[in-house]
């Protein structure tokens, strides 16, 4: 039997998702014999170089393509580099960054059309909570990792990924079977 898939995309935020304490792998736990949750961050990439990305993981042309149960889209930390600075080749300008996202959300509802698609934007700039939630000032600290965590189950609680309408699996193969594990 194939699980859902759920798939956390974007930057190195998602790629750090999984490093201890992170919401990546708090998600993965949650959904645990209910969906593969898998990740695909790349860090130091922007929302120009993260769209293609995304059509090379889920070409539209796909004779089989893998249905998606829920998909986040994490960037914005890198378009929002500053102009004269090191990281400046990573910025890109607003319009861009949102008509970036726009094209992202279409292409994943074009390749897997019941998807449930959850975007997540960097965190504001707080000087005063930054480095309680942030432990480098863009990366999660395990305390910024499980707020983030709660949201996402939040907003995933109220869509058809909620873990409530996710069959377990094996409950109804093992159980009562002389052949349980």
């Amino acid at each position: 039997m194939l699980r859902p898939q759920i798939v956390l995309f974007g930057d190195s935020i998602t790629q750090a998702s999984f490093n201890v304490g992170g919401w990546g792998g708090a998600l993965a736990n949650t959904y645990g014999r209910r969906a593969d949750v898998l990740i695909r961050g790349y860090a130091g990439f922007n929302t120009t170089w993260g769209l293609i990305m995304l059509q090379q993981l889920f070409p539209l042309d796909d004779p089989s393509p893998t249905t998606l149960a829920g998909i986040t889209i994490c960037f914005g930390a890198n378009d929002a580099a500053l102009v004269g600075r090191f990281s400046e080749t990573k910025h890109v300008p607003i319009d861009e960054y949102k008509e970036n996202l726009c094209k992202m959300t279409q292409h994943v509802k074009q390749y897997s059309p019941s998807v449930q698609i959850v975007m997540i934007t960097p965190p504001p700039i707080d000087e005063a909570k930054r480095l309680e939630v942030l432990s480098d000032g863009v990366h999660f600290t395990p305390e910024g990792s499980g707020f983030l965590y709660k949201e996402l189950a939040l907003a995933f609680n109220q869509t058809s990924i909620s873990i409530n309408n996710m069959p377990l699996e094996g409950v109804t193969t093992f159980l009562g079977s002389s052949n349980s594990p």
